[in-house]
């Protein structure tokens, strides 16, 4: 047994990925990287659950269960992919782990990531602060957790 985190939003690039960059990176996301993870310059775990968006311009979650190492999966997709096909990656994603009191957001300023891990706990109407509540996927970017 893991810790489920759902994480909301999606990052964007300064400009959208080629059919090709968009092709590889669904690929990646999509294979098992069992070539000693976690190892210097080798991906963090097997699995990458970042995939680009479906207009290209961005990356998400691809809504999988037990997605571990997301930051350190962003900062190889940027070292070996991104940064040398010349995009620049920036967002925030907003994540909530729901075993746990483990929330907070990830962000992105031109290639750099950052984890804030929020303090106290979430509040119980946390999904209707992400999704918005009319349920539109708007997000309430006022909470304070």
């Amino acid at each position: 047994m893991g810790l489920r985190t759902d994480f909301y939003g999606q990052f964007t690039f300064d400009h959208p990925l080629t059919a090709e960059h968009r092709t590889i990176l669904e690929e990646f996301a999509e294979e098992e990287h069992e070539e000693e993870p976690g190892e210097t310059g080798k991906p963090p775990t097997v699995y990458c659950q970042w995939k680009p968006t479906a207009d290209g311009r961005g990356l998400e979650w691809d809504g999988v269960e037990k997605f571990y190492y997301y930051d350190e999966w962003l900062e190889y997709l940027i070292a070996h992919f991104l940064k040398p096909w010349g995009y620049i990656l920036s967002g925030d994603v907003q994540y909530n782990g729901w075993t746990e009191e483990v929330h907070g957001t990830i962000g992105v300023v031109d290639n750099e990531v950052t984890v804030t891990r929020a303090s106290g706990t979430v509040p119980q109407n946390w999904k209707d602060i992400i999704y918005g509540r009319d349920g539109t996927g708007s997000a309430d970017k006022s909470n304070d957790w």
